[in-house]
């Protein structure tokens, strides 16, 4: 059990470092200047990176599922069926015709 929450630890270490952080409600509530209760738990990081990137919003909104760390890996993880190999982030970042391919995505997941 112990060798599970390390290995955990670690996966959830690692998703952290490739998105920046993990930002509370309360934080991204003072970036958006709303109210931490009209906010999902935590979002991740990469949404205010630079900006706000143009989707991720939309995803965090219509996202089948949730939990941070779920919400996050999906983010990250690459989609070789329809995003060409990209990750939902990076098809967001460089590819702004595969924005509602991702969104569409996001609101499938889950269901």
């Amino acid at each position: 059990m112990k060798r599970l929450l390390v290995e955990g630890d670690k996966v959830k270490a690692d998703l952290v470092k490739a998105a920046g952080a993990i930002l509370s409600a309360a934080a991204v509530a003072r970036i958006l200047a709303a109210s931490p209760e009209s906010l999902r738990e935590s979002y991740p990081d990469v949404q205010f990176a630079n900006g706000d990137i143009a989707g991720v919003a939309d995803v965090l909104e219509v996202i089948g599922f949730d939990g941070r760390w779920t919400v996050l890996d999906w983010l990250l993880t690459p989609d070789d069926d329809d995003l060409n190999g990209l990750s939902p982030l990076e098809a967001l970042k460089t590819r702004p015709d595969l924005r509602r391919t991702v969104i569409d995505l996001a609101r499938a997941e889950g269901r």
